[in-house]
């Protein structure tokens, strides 16, 4: 017998043993829909073009009835997958940008223990060949895909270092980065994070935007426990954070709250019948129990949401910001036999302490109830220059050692002035994925920094359009008519980000009474 009918005729078992007794007309129908097309169709089609088509077929069905995080994963794309939910990289860990204007690739910053960083690549240096290839004016994506490669093998890039006319060729050997996936305010000496804010050290600072990885949930352990003693309250950054595992979430929800009399657990599942799966119960292992602040925006979305309402609920923290995404559901991953590829399904929705549930439907408006939205005092909206701009300039601090931290914010700042209507027209592709890709199609080797599925239960946002839920500045032709005073720096206060200096106000005001462990 042929290969090909002996797969047809395992898959057919598979269904039958699925189906059992609930076996219907249409499920015959397909398994010999697909029989026939391989066999008389006049173009050919492979057997594997069929059972794709058919997945993805099936998995756009739900997106119809409004399920839009479903999807069916090739196995070809299954390694790169699993790489970004869990924030890895295989390349040699540069953010890079590039310059309309002189068309150049500029790095921006070498991740922290990156084999770039090691080699000598710094902040600054200028990207002018790879293998000896000139990229000047290459696309974006070609050039990253130069770049990146499997780890132990080698790249070579001439890089002129910023300040210096001549240049250097450096040999990188590739290897899988794990960028941290909480971050600090500025980095000390040794590189590592400080996670208390440089112009209020009494204030500890976690910038959590790359979502719930499998070592987010240490890496705040950590923090936590080596946080100074005069360290009076926390600020959660969790703006941009579009979700990730739930289990990492809930665990580190348990670092702040513990079981009332009103409330027990941290989040609910239900499935579609509204059967509950799991309750997430608060422990009494708290790690810190003093005042906190936790900032959100539109694109804090799924875990990033737990977190936040959770905090909330238990009256743990003070919301600030604007309105998070709206994303109630859970995602689980299943591997399909014989290695055909996996099939991420959303089938379950999660529920907050109070009992609310924050999904949003499709063309929810405004006015219902959805997501988490900030306490009373905490709504600070802002324009998506200045959320661009204090994002990109966050990064900055967290990333780059401190003498070039103040250089890179100027710059940033000045390309604003400069480039305000393209910064909001990519903005609005970011918005439209969840990719972290900035200004000058900014990207970590592979050209973007996403969030999708790996394997286990988790949750995140892919390809789907985020709210606008900020007023923009006028713009006149390519330039922002108007760029706010917040953007003036004045030595290395936050003065840019009007969220964060609200959360700063309100742990200064003294909130211990409504924020205390109850």
């Amino acid at each position: 017998m042929p290969l090909s009918n002996l797969r047809i005729l395992f898959v057919a078992l598979l269904l039958c043993a699925f189906c059992s007794s609930r076996a219907t007309y249409r499920d015959w129908a397909l398994i010999d829909s697909m029989h026939r097309i391989r066999e008389k169709s006049l173009v050919s089609p492979s057997e594997s073009m069929l059972f794709e088509s058919a997945m993805y077929g099936m998995t756009s069905g739900l997106e119809e009835r409004g399920d839009y995080w479903s999807q069916f994963i090739p196995p070809q794309e299954i390694r790169e997958i699993e790489n970004e939910i869990n924030n890895r990289i295989e390349g040699i860990g540069i953010l890079f940008q590039y310059g309309k204007d002189n068309r150049e690739y500029t790095v921006l910053y070498p991740i922290f223990d990156s084999p770039a960083r090691r080699a000598g690549i710094r902040a600054g240096d200028a990207i002018l060949a790879v293998d000896g290839v000139p990229i000047a004016g290459l696309p974006f994506q070609d050039v990253s895909g130069m770049i990146r490669g499997a780890p132990g093998s080698s790249v070579r890039l001439e890089v002129r270092h910023a300040g210096d006319e001549k240049t250097e060729t450096l040999s990188v050997e590739r290897d899988r980065v794990v960028p941290r996936s909480v971050l600090g305010d500025t980095l000390d000496s040794e590189g590592k994070p400080r996670f208390t804010l440089a112009t209020h050290p009494e204030i500890a600072y976690l910038n959590m935007n790359a979502g719930f990885t499998d070592t987010t949930a240490e890496e705040v352990r950590e923090a936590l426990t080596h946080l100074p003693a005069e360290v009076e309250g926390l600020i959660l950054d969790l703006r941009r954070n579009p979700g990730g595992y739930v289990d990492v979430c809930v665990e580190i929800a348990d670092m702040f709250v513990k079981p009332t009399g009103k409330y027990k657990h941290i989040v609910l599942t239900r499935e579609r019948n509204g059967r509950i799966r799991g309750r997430h119960t608060a422990t009494t292992n708290t790690l810190f129990d003093k005042p906190i602040v936790v900032l959100i925006d539109g694109g804090s979305a799924s875990a990033s949401e737990i977190l936040a309402a959770c905090l909330q609920d238990f009256q743990r923290a003070k919301i600030v910001g604007t309105r998070s995404y709206g994303k109630g559901t859970v995602q689980e991953t299943f591997d399909l036999p014989m290695r055909f590829g996996m099939l991420k399904l959303t089938d379950a929705s999660y529920w907050r302490p109070s009992g609310r549930n924050i999904n949003r439907s499709a063309g929810a408006p405004p006015t219902e109830e959805w997501g988490v939205g900030p306490d009373p005092g905490g709504d600070v909206s802002v324009s998506r220059i200045q959320a661009y701009a204090s994002s990109r300039i966050r990064s900055f601090r967290a990333n780059v050692p401190d003498a070039d931290v103040e250089k890179l914010a100027a710059a940033t700042v000045a390309h604003i002035r400069h480039h305000g209507k393209e910064i909001l027209e990519e903005e609005d592709e970011i918005l439209g994925d969840t990719s972290v890709e900035t200004d000058d199609k900014t990207g970590v080797e592979s050209g973007i920094e996403t969030t999708s599925v790996g394997s286990g239960e988790e949750e995140t946002t892919a390809n789907r359009p985020l709210p606008d839920t900020h007023e923009t500045n006028a713009t006149n032709g390519n330039t922002v008519s108007s760029v706010p005073e917040p953007f003036t720096l004045k030595g290395s206060a936050p003065y840019y980000d009007l969220q964060l200096l609200k959360a700063i106000e309100l742990l200064q005001k003294g909130t211990a009474d409504t924020l205390e462990t109850r």
